[in-house]
């Protein structure tokens, strides 16, 4: 199987069940990340380290129940 990641890339990106990504919440994180960086390195850089270290994740935080949604 072949993937074509530029074809399909708002597949992956599109909101669905689990991925809530139209959520207010997380459309203002995104838009405060965004405007405090100056390019798509930077960015992704910024998202990552802020879902790794400013999103407490259940099995990480030894909580129940593991959580789907991120809002």
């Amino acid at each position: 199987m072949k993937l074509n990641p530029v074809a399909a890339l708002a597949d992956y990106l599109a909101p669905c069940a689990i991925i809530d990504a139209d959520h207010p919440a997380i459309v203002a994180k995104a838009a405060e990340l965004h405007a405090a960086q100056t390019g798509p390195l930077e960015l992704a850089r910024a998202s990552f380290e802020f879902v790794r270290d400013g999103i407490r994740h259940s099995w990480d935080a030894q909580q129940g129940p593991i959580t789907l949604k991120a809002s």
